[in-house]
């Protein structure tokens, strides 16, 4: 799902690298058109009855796909639906919360159990031998999770979408949220723009690098103590535990920037972000009905996605430890036997040429693959 959805180039490449020169010159290319072609199995899948509990939780998601596509099917506004998600989002307690170290518990929660980031994002990583880690990066400002060009569309949009929180929403409101957002847009733009390495390190420490200074009198305990609040126990981090930050000076500077404003606006923005996360598929109803299935697919199941934020773990111990390690092992070695018969066979991969095909096969079929437990090591 990942990188089905999280695909931010088109790049034209095969897994050696080599280059579809004939998707190009046709303004397609393989990656895309692979893309549409997955998402088109996807949804075909995902729209069957399931009649049994899927211990993987896919009967939940074909559940909240195919309601997903009725919704963007829907001409009807759900205002009054809408009224009732800011406890689902979190988004009024976030309003009301006390102090920054509830501020940072709602951070945490709303990121890592339902998959809703504000100005940054929290997920749980398999990072190899090193097992599960937290994983923290960069988020959205509401500008990019609204999908508009500038604060002047910005407004316009807020002040509809945001409707159904009159009381909340009122002008000086939304005056106020377009102000936050500004700087933090202007910290989190090198992320999008930038280039640097800076920028594009996935820097591997312990928490306190990364948090200590995010929130005015909140430690790095406080945050570890916010993301264990979430965790199942098996996935718990301790003091010493090691973190994976992409782009740290990154999501620092955007909630610093937001934490030196005070706790009130703080906590305003912070939940307006949140509330954006449902403004938008008001607003994305509106463009899907003529995109074509294809965008809507991809938007249900960008929907969907957010129902596993804290169970791709789960899949790795169903495989690991359900069925037994020898049974890993031989699925492991499986994988490079279907590979190596995939090159060979020129009904696959059909853009390789000949001579690039027989290099990726004897390559391949070099390889022998003898998967050793951890205990014997």
């Amino acid at each position: 799902m990942d990188g089905l959805l999280d695909s931010s180039k088109d790049r034209c490449k095969d897994f050696y690298g080599y280059v579809c020169n004939r998707w190009q010159q046709k303004g397609s290319s393989f990656a895309s058109d692979m893309q549409d072609e997955l998402i088109g199995t996807l949804h075909e899948k995902l729209k069957e009855e399931v009649q049994v509990a899927d211990p993987q939780g896919g009967h939940l998601m074909a559940h909240v796909y195919r309601g997903c596509q009725t919704y963007v099917s829907s001409k009807e506004r759900l205002g009054k639906a809408l009224a009732f998600t800011e406890d689902v989002v979190m988004s009024g307690r976030m309003r009301s919360a006390s102090s920054f170290t509830e501020v940072v518990r709602l951070v945490a929660r709303a990121s890592l159990e339902i998959g809703l980031h504000t100005v940054l994002i929290m997920r749980m990583e398999s990072s190899g031998d090193a097992g599960a880690r937290l994983r923290i990066s960069p988020g959205k400002s509401i500008l990019r999770k609204m999908d508009v060009d500038n604060y002047d569309d910005l407004q316009r949009v807020l002040d509809t979408t945001f409707g159904w929180l009159p009381n909340v929403y009122t002008r000086d409101g939304v005056a106020q949220v377009i102000e936050s957002d500004r700087s933090v847009e202007s910290a989190l733009q090198p992320r999008f723009y930038g280039g640097s390495d800076t920028v594009t390190d996935h820097v591997v420490g312990p928490l306190e690098l990364f948090v200590s200074r995010m929130a005015t009198g909140v430690s790095a305990e406080t945050w570890r103590l916010a993301v264990n609040d979430v965790l199942p126990q098996h996935l718990k981090i301790d003091q010493k535990a090691m973190v994976i930050a992409v782009a740290p000076t990154v999501f620092l500077a955007a909630f610093e920037a937001l934490s030196s404003t005070g706790l009130k606006k703080t906590r305003f923005y912070l939940a307006a972000n949140l509330d954006a996360e449902v403004a938008y598929l008001e607003t994305s109803r509106e463009h899907l009905g003529s995109a074509g299935a294809t965008k809507a697919a991809r938007f249900c199941l960008e929907l969907c996605r957010r129902i596993r934020a804290l169970s791709w773990h789960e899949l790795i111990r169903g495989l690991i430890y359900d069925q037994g390690f020898m049974d890993t092992a031989n699925a492991v070695k499986d994988m490079f036997t279907s590979l190596t018969l995939t090159i060979k066979d020129k009904n696959v991969l059909t853009w390789l040429t000949d001579d690039v095909r027989e290099k990726a096969y004897q390559r391949v079929s070099e390889i022998q693959v003898d998967v050793i437990p951890a205990n014997a090591i």
